[in-house]
């Protein structure tokens, strides 16, 4: 392995083209060893991909690359999938060999992602689509993430192929499978849930829930006793899973006298769900509100019990969510709890929130918007998903702001070259009292024009006449630390 590897690294750095015909050979030979491996072959094709003979011009390494697709080894055929230009020949080379449906599920993940550098078509949509409703691939961990992010870049293509099938694309979140999920794209936002332990992020995020379906779902074990004054044993269960809002409008997930609570606040009345049998010393749960008004509780995917509520939330919640305890007091907490820190007392994991936005008719009028832009928060990043777009001077443009991350986010659009003078404007205000008043936007000439801060989970859409005069009009947030990296540019043109 060492002395291949060497030798592999000396061909590249030496630029020896004169090695390919020994290196045709070594890949077409389909010997493999006892445990099914070639590995010279494996080699030999990284080496012909760094010595750039498979960049197109070289018509014949592309033969020998792309028969490897049916070697033997599947560590061969992974490695040709990978080293291949990502190009309509090689997807259709791919389909024809059958590696969206080999035995060797490696296989299967490197065709998959192989399709996120390819160019979004019918036919990569409807090959994810059969791919993301056989059941083997979603039990593969790696297999189903990639599917998803292959999904989102194919978004477009795989709706299509996935209304092509007759399947349904709406179904309630909690019942969507997985290919079903995909095909909601954007309208599905995920909000892992990270347990506060009283940090101050608890106090910032607040999903916009009003009008959307939500699924919360997790992973809880029980642990044991550490008290040196009590019995060894297991511990009851009991503190806050997840709450957002209050007893007057709010959801959550508590744990109280060793069962599992449901709890949905509409107007100031409650609608409830519990667990009546013991539960596991380990399980799952998923607890959702339907779009028909439905809220429904599982426990290892066995429904527990359901109830109509008043519907989904018509506005948005006022108190923002609390993982893993709440410290809320009287009308601020969602139930009749202790009046202290409502500590989960178990082990939580693989926690998150979904939240699905609904199919809403548009309520622009023709002709009125002359352009709309979506713009999308990329998580975990701090970064919009486009630093460049474009309009025309003088049209009437939309800016569709989506806030998939954790933390609250805005967009700014001023002045050209005042970005940086907007930037230092926006540091101070989070010396001031009153910024969060002023979403932390500055009130300067510099300023065009503004969203307020979208929490988690929410979007806004900023309607805006552009500027009568061409240039580069930066986009910023200015949520304290954001605006150096988070930040585009639309560009006017005439």
């Amino acid at each position: 392995m060492f002395w291949r590897t060497h030798a592999q690294r000396l061909l590249v750095e030496k630029a020896d083209m004169t090695v390919l015909p020994a290196l045709y050979k070594i890949v077409q030979k389909e010997k493999v060893d006892e445990i099914g491996i070639n590995a010279p072959a494996i080699h030999a094709l990284w080496t012909m991909h760094g010595l750039k003979a498979l960049n197109g011009t070289n018509q014949e390494a592309l033969t020998v690359a792309t028969n490897a697709l049916t070697h033997p080894a599947g560590g061969v055929r992974k490695a040709a999938i990978e080293v291949l230009p990502k190009t309509t020949a090689t997807f259709q080379a791919m389909q024809k060999a059958n590696l969206f449906e080999d035995k060797d599920m490696r296989v299967r993940l490197a065709a998959v992602l192989a399709t996120t550098d390819m160019k979004p078509s019918g036919s990569i949509g409807n090959v994810l689509v059969d791919m993301a409703e056989k059941e083997e691939n979603i039990r593969d961990t790696w297999l189903k993430h990639a599917l998803t992010i292959a999904s989102k870049l194919n978004q477009e293509t795989f709706r299509v192929a996935f209304k092509k099938k007759g399947l349904n694309d709406n179904p309630a979140l909690i019942e969507a499978s997985l290919a079903q999920r995909l095909a909601f794209g954007s309208r599905l936002n995920s909000l892992p849930l990270r347990r506060s332990f009283g940090r101050p992020q608890g106090e910032v995020i607040s999903p916009d829930v009003a009008g959307k379906e939500i699924l919360i779902s997790a992973d809880i074990e029980r642990i044991a006793t550490t008290s040196t004054t009590t019995p060894p044993g297991p511990v009851a269960y009991s503190g806050m899973v997840v709450a957002h809002g209050n007893i007057k409008n709010g959801y959550g997930v508590y744990m109280f006298e060793d069962k599992m609570h449901f709890r949905i606040n509409q107007g100031g009345k409650s609608f409830l769900l519990s667990t009546a049998a013991p539960l596991p010393s380990k399980f799952s749960f998923k607890a959702g509100l339907q779009k028909d008004g439905r809220m429904r509780l599982f426990i290892d995917n066995k429904e527990v019990g359901s109830t109509k509520t008043a519907g989904l939330f018509k506005k948005e919640l006022e108190t923002p969510l609390r993982v893993g305890n709440d410290s809320k007091t009287g009308s601020e907490k969602i139930a009749d709890y202790p009046d202290s820190a409502f500590i989960l007392r178990s082990n939580l994991n693989n926690a998150k929130l979904e939240i699905l936005d609904g199919i809403a008719p548009a309520t622009t009028k023709p002709g009125a918007v002359d352009k709309i832009i979506v713009l999308k928060v990329v998580k975990d990043v701090m970064k919009y998903d486009k630093i460049l777009v474009t309009a025309k001077a003088g049209t009437t443009i939309q800016i569709v702001l989506q806030n998939p991350d954790f933390m609250q986010h805005n967009l700014v659009l001023v002045k050209p070259k005042t970005m940086e003078k907007v930037g230092a404007a926006a540091d101070r205000l989070a010396q001031d009292p009153n910024g969060a008043k002023m979403q932390y936007v500055p009130k300067m000439p510099e300023v065009i024009q503004a969203t307020p801060l979208i929490n988690p989970g929410g979007k806004y859409t900023l309607t805006l006449k552009v500027p009568a005069t061409p240039g580069d009009y930066p986009y910023v947030c200015t949520f304290p630390g954001h605006w150096r990296i988070m930040n585009g540019v639309l560009r006017v043109t005439k």
